[in-house]
């Protein structure tokens, strides 16, 4: 199937299922809950949202300056673009574009894949511990087997989109790089000042992550605390890195809405959150989009 097809297709997956929330919560409810916002906690949102960007850069700093020191502006940049690439791809794949922009900082297509693959499995452990204990506490044990078989069906569902020619490709054209790669993942392995710096990052990343959704519902009069948001913002984020839809879109909302809704919060004010997230996400996406086009093309030759 051809690439662009397949894209649109998780595309359209994730706002049909992002639209039938919107239907079964009720249109009416969630524009009730967002008119009773109150604007001014937008300020500190837009402030946490900064420090969540510049955790997710810092993250990525630390391992690159383990084998070169460039300018933090620089990986802030780089770590933008990859994110905004993230969000318009299943399973945040696009995150690991970031290995072909340090290529122009002189690193291996290997090594930067190595510094990618080792944030990721970071990112994951944190967002697994958070997640299991977010499912202890919330679900019960019937929820939670209807819940791993549903991500476990859905990441094979996932999986079969991807062809084994494209794999075998792959594996083919970075044959050459793959000693590089586990030669820069044993590297990390055996720093663990290095390792035990990028999770403050990751810890500190989720938190502020969560601390968005929390002003949110603060500002809409919900009644929750932010432990409650950081364990169930990372039990839905598991959700993302699941292949089916683009960045997890629809398919996080609704495990989001699922288990808020656990809490006694409303449906229109759960929805009405995760919609402002959803737009400010996309919107920062495409800024970042612009000024990546507008800065190729100001390089460009005339």
């Amino acid at each position: 199937m051809n690439k662009k097809l397949k894209t649109t297709l998780k595309l359209i997956v994730g706002l049909a299922i992002f639209a039938f929330l919107i239907y079964q919560v009720g249109l009416k409810e969630i524009e009730n809950a967002i008119i009773n916002l109150k604007f001014i906690y937008l300020i500190p949102v837009i402030i946490l949202y900064f420090l969540f960007m510049l955790m997710g850069s810092l993250k990525y700093n630390c391992l690159i300056s383990h084998y070169k020191k460039i300018k933090f502006k620089t990986t802030f940049k780089y770590y933008l673009h990859s994110w905004a690439l993230g969000m318009v791809s299943p399973a945040r794949i696009g995150d690991f574009s970031l290995a072909y922009f340090l290529k122009k900082e002189g690193f291996e297509i290997g090594k930067g894949f190595a510094i990618v693959i080792t944030d990721k499995i970071i990112s994951f452990i944190v967002l697994a511990i958070f997640s299991i204990i977010g499912a202890l506490i919330f679900l019960s044990s019937k929820e939670i087997i209807i819940i791993a078989l549903v991500f476990i069906a859905l990441i094979i569902l996932g999986l079969i989109t991807i062809s084994s020619r494209k794999i075998k490709d792959i594996i083919k054209k970075y044959l050459d790089r793959l000693s590089l790669f586990f030669q820069t993942l044993r590297d990390f392995e055996h720093n663990k000042k290095i390792i035990l710096k990028n999770l403050f990052y990751t810890i500190l990343k989720s938190v502020f992550q969560a601390g968005i959704m929390y002003l949110l519902f603060i500002s809409f009069n919900a009644d929750i605390s932010l432990i409650e948001v950081i364990l169930i913002d990372s039990l839905s984020m598991i959700f993302t890195w699941i292949p089916v839809t683009l960045s997890g879109l629809g398919i996080k909302q609704s495990v989001g809405l699922f288990l808020y809704a656990k809490l006694g919060i409303d449906n229109g004010i759960i929805l009405g959150n995760q919609i402002i997230v959803v737009i400010i996400n996309y919107l920062v996406a495409l800024l970042v989009f612009i000024y990546y086009l507008s800065e190729k093309k100001k390089s460009s030759p005339q």
